[in-house]
């Protein structure tokens, strides 16, 4: 045997013993030796020299030297070579990333490797094994490119099942609370074999359905009486069901097996903790500790162990040496989160738990500590967030009800915690948690008779479980009360009786309740009182006492009497008694009791005969008084039940002067104030908008006051610079923070969206006719405005402080606006400071009066009682005036899209149509719009990295062309990261706006997947922070106008060509589909329809803005598109999302004018132009009646949404013929049937 040979035969050997460093010595001499060729054999043997290098790459990887790995391994051409190239640079960069120790630190290989293996399965597939796909997959779920990483896994497992590695992280991808449905779509798509029985076991077992995986793995157990793995399992569904002794025994005879095997140890641990079993707890983490001590799990034992001796900081250190050797080990990161609970410290907890649920979503051991960590902060609004996520993923398990419940009860939301509680209590609550709080509650509320069928129901589980407690005591004296207060004394002594077994006080409660049960029995007995109560008749006229001024007649019964009184059916009518409410039963001042009454009493009211009950109010005592109104004649009369009845009423009227609250505050303001002058019927011409406004102009220094704000005695600062803004937002606002990257972090209170049903437009003559009135559109009197107007000056007067920001909207000097803002805080200054478009010095100097004033008292609330008001926030616009008030709102996008709604009012009269859309150019000078709802693409698509932005939002299209409306940009923030969208991400530094984020307190990094204040977290910042902007944000007339939509029903599709007239009829519609599982409630797919793609923004009817753009197209020759970035194949659950590459061939071939040549098919219903030719698209897909397997299942699906389209446009009362025949052509009778 020759050299060569020699040394490969070694390299086996070496790595089979694992001994690694001798390996690679072989392997480094093989290599060294070029096309060796054996001598001394009968046929000569050429060393390959891709083997060799092949085994000194794989004992670099064995020893952990992966760029070297990937170094030497660069050119290599095979499957197996390329993957252990590509492998090693992953690796490389995960350990990468884990030295940088922050939050929001990526792996810095992923592109690299991403692109390449994107570029192997697009052109070279067939050369991609199943284990390079696993790699694919593996680096499309670290991009957060999930859906596309679910395909490559499965094409990798139906290749290669023999992988686990590829079955669990398709199994991963399965994190979200609807995974059961996004499963039964994807098990149809796997291979029958042993390894897809494991998954879904394994999956099951992960979604917390531990019965059904108990039963999968049963049966696995039976195929494979000898499979360690399976025990665990099967051990660790018992664990997640709370059945602690079944698991323990599995775990046991899964220890007299294998006696060093560690995996799944952890969960043994965390049972032996449960059941408190120090002893057993302290041998396993001997055992582990022997075994391997540098084991994550070993330390994770450990860790138990000191945790049940109460060392908490021991504890801690073990978890973090288990973190240290696994920096993805779910388990420490739960447990760690629970020993700072421990140790109160919250926001080391806190940490903690975000960590776990960041690696597994679906750990409700982690969700649910989060909870407890802000319940012990009393930041129950967070706590119940982060419940209500551990109850979504184990809606049977008590422990997770009882959470929320207890965050309804401590927010006084009772009716709320009740439900929680009641659940509670039907999923097996081992612990009687949920019916003692659940008693309690209805004690609270006044229901006793619910409240002593749950302490009944809870002794009893407590008695079969054995268990004691302060709780079964108080339930033990409450049902004694309960008994005795009904008369039932034999009941009442039987649980007075069971108080004698405690000692203390539940003892001393015992024989006093006896003692009085007594008493009680012989009174009862004593005929002679009975017989003198029943032929009582006593009258007493109050009338004198009323007129003597006196408030309360008391009369006092001996304690017999109202022993009788208390169990009988009686009845008080009060008149003047304005408390209406059944749930007020002391009836507030009107005169029923101030005792603690328990008689069955009726109340009347007089004025309304409203009547609700007093029952279980009455507590007799010795002697009691009950207090009764004046002007009410009462009577005890003899029968054989007593009762007490009206006989005699004062009977009064409503003064004259009385307060009637139902009367509105305008109307009283109105009267006051006399009649409104009466409106100009003059309109006034958009260049003369200046000369309207109410006021002089600030910047004239010797004024006292301007519009009504009080100049003298308020600090006003006229247009300051970010840094100023920043100091007095931090000084000022609470809240208020510099984030790490330098933004301002600002909070806008309790409204973190905008309002729309609260938004008004003033009902005035200059405007009147032209506002397209209706639920977007709400009318307000011009008085109402004046009222809201006032309220926010005099507030604003009331500031120590106040802000004038004066800015443009619109860039083209031709129809811009000029804007001025005033406002008190800081926060809202700087935002409008973004958002408009910042006047240069010079400009600033000679801007003189502003077009439009926008006053913005947000932090005080509107009367909710003036006429009118819905709320105690009011958003209004007055037109006329030019003037937006508003009030009770701090939310800052209402001053944008209030500026938009102004620019939607007058740039259509003044001849520029205003557009909710974004825009781009390319580098020839085209220019695209983009139209599309939320979820359909428009951000992403519009972002491209070869075309200049014009603006993200809102645009006008005039006779020079497209100008951008605004100065800034306003981004949703949720889930943002670099990786995904660079720009914006790189746009939040010093001088832009967080709004309503999440930050840490120390580092102030932000954590943008954090939605515990709202899910509408959002960043403010100028355009030119945006490093592809185009500034002046101005652009040629465009050639393409794209709406984007996501149809969800399969039928629309990927991309058609509009006429003008088509353009009207789907731009009026603004369509796009809501899927199953987005939101509650939500079974199949749901329309949706939103007017010009904007709908609560339009100021004027819909039509008269796709009027403007048909006119604008044919004028300038634009063409239109209508594109569908859903579902292709068949609808949501069955056919496949369009993918992102092929829409954005699809956009690539309409800029290059490819597609407006390409050869169409018309499409029957809608009547489409459909291209069947697009590069880098498939032909098939291009027309969705061919991709469909049931061509009668799509013409249902398109008949459908055509209906649907027609019912939507039948809305807008539109007259012209050309508008309506562009769109579906369906019968009447059937769109309705749809």
């Amino acid at each position: 045997m020759g050299l060569s040979s020699e040394l490969r035969s070694s390299i086996t050997f070496l790595s089979e013993r694992g001994l690694i460093q001798a390996t690679r010595w072989a392997a480094e001499f093989l290599h060294s030796i070029k096309d060796d060729t054996d001598e001394g054999t009968d046929a000569k043997v050429t060393v390959s020299q891709d083997d060799s290098l092949f085994l000194l790459a794989k004992s670099y990887f064995d020893l952990r030297e992966f760029y070297r790995v990937a170094h030497y391994l660069t050119n290599s051409t095979s499957s197996k070579a390329r993957f252990l190239e590509l492998y090693s640079l992953y690796l490389a960069g995960e350990k990468n990333k884990e030295e940088q120790q922050k939050s929001d630190a990526i792996n810095p290989e992923l592109q690299r490797i991403r692109v390449r293996l994107q570029d192997s399965y697009e052109n070279d597939k067939k050369n991609m094994d199943s284990f390079l796909l696993y790699l694919y997959g593996v680096v499309l779920k670290a991009s957060k490119m999930k859906s596309q990483a679910q395909v490559i896994l499965i094409e990798s497992v139906n290749l290669y099942p023999w992988n686990w590695s590829a079955w669990l992280e398709l199994a991963s991808l399965f994190s979200e609370v609807d995974a059961t449905s996004q499963l039964s779509a994807t098990k149809g798509k796997l291979k029958e074999c042993v390894m897809k029985e494991f998954f879904m076991a394994h999956l099951a077992l992960e979604l917390q359905q531990n019965e059904e995986a108990s039963e999968l793995y049963e049966g696995l157990r039976s195929q494979f009486p000898n499979n360690d793995y399976v025990l665990s399992q099967i051990a660790t569904a018992n664990y997640n069901s709370r059945e602690f002794d079944a698991a323990e025994q599995l775990f046991e005879q899964l220890f007299d097996r294998d006696p060093h095997r560690l995996e799944g140890l952890d969960v043994y641990s965390n049972i032996l903790y449960v059941k408190e079993n120090k002893a057993r707890l302290s041998f396993l983490a001997h055992r582990a500790c022997e075994t391997d001590k540098y084991r994550a799990e070993t330390c994770c034992i450990i860790g138990n162990y000191y945790s049940i001796k109460s060392d908490h900081e021991k504890a801690v250190l073990y978890f973090e040496r288990a973190l240290k050797l696994n920096r993805n080990y779910l388990a420490a990161w739960t447990l760690m989160g629970h020993e700072y609970v421990e140790l109160k410290n919250t926001k080391a907890a806190i940490e903690a738990y975000r960590k776990a649920v960041e690696i597994n979503p679906r750990d409700y051991r982690a969700w649910y500590g989060l909870g407890q960590t802000y319940e012990i902060l009393k930041m129950n609004l967070y706590s119940l967030y982060y419940y209500n996520k551990a109850t979504a993923l184990r809606p049977y398990d008590a422990r997770m009800w009882c959470a929320v419940g207890t965050c309804y009860e401590q927010l006084d939301r009772l009716e709320e915690a009740v439900k929680c509680f009641e659940r509670a209590a039907s999923n097996e609550d081992r612990e009687g948690i949920a019916l003692d709080r659940l008693a309690r509650l209805y004690q609270k509320m006044g229901d006793e008779n619910r409240a002593a069928a749950c302490f009944q129901r809870n002794l009893q589980i407590r008695e079969h479980e054995g268990v004691e407690g302060d709780e079964t005591i108080d339930a033990i004296l409450y049902l004694a009360n309960y008994f005795r207060d009904r008369g039932d004394y034999d009941e009442a002594e039987t649980y007075a009786n069971r108080l004698l077994d405690y000692s203390g006080k539940p003892k001393d409660d015992g024989k006093a309740l006896l003692k009085e049960i007594a008493n009680l029995r012989k009174n009862e007995s004593d005929g002679n009182m009975n017989q003198s109560i029943r032929s009582l008749d006593m009258s007493i006229d109050l009338t004198r006492c009323c007129q003597k001024g006196k408030d309360v007649f008391p009369i006092v019964l001996p304690h017999a009497v109202t022993e009788v009184i208390s169990s009988a059916a009686g009845r008080i009518a009060i008149p003047g008694n304005d408390s209406h409410s059944s749930e007020n039963k002391t009836a507030q001042s009107s005169p029923v009791c101030r005792e603690r009454l328990r008689s069955r009493v009726v109340v009347v009211d007089i004025f309304t005969s409203h009547r609700y009950n007093l029952s279980d109010i009455y507590k007799p005592s010795r002697e009691s008084q009950m207090y009764l109104a004046p002007g009410l004649s009462a009577l005890l009369v003899g029968s054989q039940s007593v009762s007490l009845s009206l006989t005699k009423i004062i009977t009064e009227t409503r003064p004259a002067n009385s307060v009637d609250f139902n009367t509105s505050l305008s109307k009283s303001l109105a009267s006051v104030a006399g009649s409104p002058p009466k409106p100009e019927e003059k309109p006034v011409p958009i260049r003369e908008l200046a000369r309207t406004n109410s006021g002089e102009d600030i910047e004239h220094i010797g004024l006292k006051s301007y519009c009504g704000i009080n100049l003298e005695t308020t600090d006003v600062w006229r247009n300051p610079a970010p840094p100023v803004l920043y100091e007095h937002a931090l000084r000022f606002e609470k809240g208020s923070a510099i984030s790490s990257t330098g933004a301002l972090i600002c909070s806008s209170g309790a409204r973190t969206g905008r309002s729309p049903r609260d938004k008004r437009i003033v009902k005035e003559s200059t405007s009147e006719a032209d506002i397209w009135w209706g639920r977007v559109n709400i009318p307000m009197e011009e008085t109402i405005f004046t009222v809201n107007r006032e309220r926010a000056i005099d507030y604003l007067n009331t500031r120590e402080r106040l802000y004038v920001i004066d800015g443009y909207a619109g860039w083209n000097p031709q129809y811009r606006i000029k804007i001025r803002v005033v406002c008190a805080r800081a926060y809202h200054a700087l935002f409008m400071r973004n958002m408009l478009i910042r006047p240069t010095p010079e400009e600033l100097a000679h801007f003189g009066s502003p077009d439009f004033t926008i006053y913005n008292a947000g932090q005080f609330p509107a009367n909710r009682y003036t006429n009118g008001m819905t709320s105690s926030t009011s958003v209004s616009i007055n037109f006329k005036r030019r003037e937006m008030v508003i009030l009770g709102t701090e939310y800052a996008g209402e001053m944008k899209k209030g500026v938009f709604s102004v620019m939607h009012y007058l740039m259509p009269k003044a001849g520029a149509l205003s557009l909710h859309s974004s825009a781009n150019m390319g580098p020839d000078n085209s220019v695209t719009l983009f139209f599309g709802l939320s979820g359909t693409g428009k951000t992403t698509l519009s972002a491209d990295p070869h075309r200049q932005l014009i603006g993200d939002d809102e645009h006008c299209w005039d006779d020079q062309g497209v100008f951008n409306i605004e100065g800034g940009c306003y981004a949703k923030a949720i889930d943002l990261s670099r990786e995904q969208e660079p720009e914006i991400f790189d746009a939040i530094r010093f001088g832009s706006v967080l709004e309503n984020v999440v930050f840490d307190d120390q580092t102030r990094e932000v954590d943008y997947h954090d939605v515990s204040l709202t899910q509408n977290t959002r960043a403010c910042y100028p355009i030119e922070y945006i490093s592809n902007a185009r500034v002046p944000c101005v652009g040629p007339h465009p050639n393409n106008i794209i709406m984007l939509s996501c149809d969800a029903f399969g039928v629309l599709p990927p991309v058609v060509k509009l006429t003008p007239e088509m353009a009207m009829y789907y731009f009026i519609s603004g369509y796009t589909a809501k899927v199953a599982g987005t939101e509650v409630g939500i079974t199949e797919p749901e329309a949706t329809f939103s007017a010009c793609f904007g709908d609560p923004f339009l100021v004027l009817h819909p039509t008269r803005y796709a009027e403007m753009l048909a006119e604008k197209m044919r004028q300038h020759k634009a063409e239109a598109w209508l594109i569908n970035t859903g579902w292709i194949g068949g609808g949501y659950g069955v056919g496949s999302r369009i993918k992102l590459k092929y829409t954005r061939a699809i956009i690539d071939a309409i800029h290059s004018g490819e597609l407006a040549k390409a050869p169409t098919v018309a499409s029957p219903v809608f009547g489409f132009h459909i291209p069947t030719k697009c590069s880098g698209v498939p032909d098939e897909i291009l027309q969705p009646r061919l991709s469909w397997t049931d061509a009668a299942s799509y013409d249902k699906s398109l008949n459908k949404l055509a209906g649907l389209f027609s019912n939507n446009i039948a809305k807008f009362d539109i007259k012209s013929k050309e508008i309506l025949q562009a769109g579906p052509q369906v019968e009447t009778t059937q769109a309705t049937q749809q």
